[in-house]
């Protein structure tokens, strides 16, 4: 297994295919769509760690940076297993890398989800911070307060839900 981390300004074009192909066995969107949303929402230093096993890809997931004052988090945008290699831990080796990553820009690691995907999170130390409808907000990081959490919450619900 390879496993790479790369900025969105280092993404050739055989690998953004490789990723929207991945992307598109649990999206209903086309790669063309997927290509124009990639274009809008993924920054040039944005993080994307990427799993292959002889040059197939086959675990996915990108970071965005954020800040807010002097509160740094990635928002874990994307994260996503090829069908034949799910429950065998990938996702969990994808999170690993979140953690490393987080640690070493000392960055918190925010996400929205839905309810099935709750024990996932958990088992990988992240914290429920917020709750609506079907949706859960997750943190992970240091120094978790509720300043923190608030900020973080309130910068997401504006710029992300767009």
């Amino acid at each position: 297994m390879q496993i790479s981390i790369l900025k969105t300004k280092n993404l050739n074009s055989k690998i953004k295919k490789k990723i929207f192909s991945l992307k598109k066995q649990s999206w209903k969107f086309n790669i063309s769509e997927q290509k124009k949303w990639f274009i809008k929402n993924i920054g040039q230093n944005d993080q994307h760690i990427l799993l292959e096993v002889k040059n197939k890809l086959i675990g996915y997931n990108c970071l965005r940076f954020n800040k807010i004052g002097l509160i740094k988090y990635f928002l874990l945008d994307t994260i996503i297993v090829d069908n034949n290699y799910r429950y065998k831990e990938i996702g969990s080796l994808l999170i690993f890398y979140n953690k490393i990553l987080s640690e070493l820009y000392n960055y918190y690691i925010f996400l929205k989800s839905n309810t099935q995907t709750k024990k996932f999170y958990i088992k990988n130390n992240f914290k429920i911070i917020s709750k609506n409808n079907k949706k859960l907000f997750f943190l992970y990081g240091k120094k978790i307060n509720k300043i923190t959490i608030n900020r973080i919450l309130k910068h997401a619900k504006v710029e992300h839900s767009k």
